[in-house]
């Protein structure tokens, strides 16, 4: 189908839009939406799977899971302890500064 002018003359080396079917809304020549999906997981299911394959990858997203939660570990730890810190040093202070003002009175 070639596209037409304002005057209904066809326009030479332009092409309108596809027809469509309407009641799908796309190209009346195009596969249903998904269907190159479809086809490839059919393939995918077909094909026997490399167990030795699959467990070596479970073991690995398993060993960076759990290099990632001792990370993590890791870090509460540290924050725990900086924390504790941090109070030991505050009640230090308050500590210094109330004889300051008793050793004056």
């Amino acid at each position: 189908m070639s596209t037409v002018n304002n005057l209904g003359a066809p326009v030479p080396g332009v092409q309108g839009p596809k027809p469509t079917d309407k009641a799908q809304n796309r190209p009346a020549d195009d596969k249903p939406a998904g269907a190159d999906f479809a086809s490839e997981l059919q393939k995918a299911v077909a094909q026997p799977v490399n167990t030795e394959a699959a467990a070596q990858g479970l073991n690995s997203l398993i060993n960076t899971n759990l290099e990632t939660e001792a990370a993590k570990q890791q870090a509460l730890q540290l924050q725990q302890k900086l924390g504790a810190q941090d109070l030991g040093i505050v009640n230090q202070r308050a500590s210094m500064l109330l004889s300051l003002f008793n050793s004056k009175s």
